[in-house]
């Protein structure tokens, strides 16, 4: 009975489940066109912050998953420190969310399923760039783009090796709830083994 009790307990601090409601309720309420708009920070090489938009994809029960080119900027720093912070900033209802986690690849049968949620047009374009890489002249990105729309013009637009999903397992929140007097509420929910556990941090 003892153990029962102990799990409703831990239940009831689930910070994905929080983060979901927070985030449907932003989206139902949101006037902007990207409204799965989430900022990921890694470190690059030079263990500087390297930060950007990104669109959510969805949020599971073991976290937040996002899709990019496994070979850009992001990718490459992913793939030398799996460490990654996730923040968003939701000004209609009053809430900020920073997450700390670990970051991995989703399977090769995830990815597809992303993959075919694209627009045709986001699909080529993948196919036509080779992202964050430096552009010597638009011409070429042209042209590129032009031979993969004659090569794919009367088939699906298959999903190339290098783009695909990654999952961020958090480990770390922080939510805060934005007051105009400036006591904001903050509410940290921090994973310590297996369970998480909550507490406060003054404004």
């Amino acid at each position: 009975m003892k153990n029962v009790e102990v799990n409703r307990i831990i239940m009831k601090i689930n910070p994905i489940e929080k983060f979901q409601a927070l985030y449907q309720t932003a989206r139902a309420e949101s006037t902007l066109q990207q409204k799965g708009a989430i900022c990921i920070s890694t470190l690059d090489s030079d263990g500087f912050p390297d930060s950007r938009f990104v669109d959510l994809k969805e949020v599971t029960a073991e976290g937040f998953i996002f899709c990019t080119d496994y070979e850009s900027n992001k990718g490459k720093s992913i793939s030398q420190n799996n460490k990654i912070g996730l923040t968003v900033w939701w000004e209609h209802i009053e809430t900020q969310i920073r997450i700390k986690g670990k970051v991995s690849k989703v399977n090769t049968e995830q990815s597809q399923q992303y993959w075919l949620s694209r627009s045709r047009s986001a699909q080529l374009t993948t196919w036509a760039s080779n992202q964050s890489q430096p552009l010597s002249h638009s011409v070429s990105l042209t042209n590129n783009l032009a031979k993969y729309s004659k090569e794919f013009e009367t088939v699906e637009v298959p999903k190339p090796p290098m783009w695909g999903g990654y999952l961020i397992r958090p480990i770390h929140f922080e939510f805060l709830t934005f007051r105009q007097d400036r006591m904001h509420i903050r509410e940290v929910i921090s994973l310590i083994g297996d369970q998480w556990h909550k507490s406060f941090l003054q404004p």
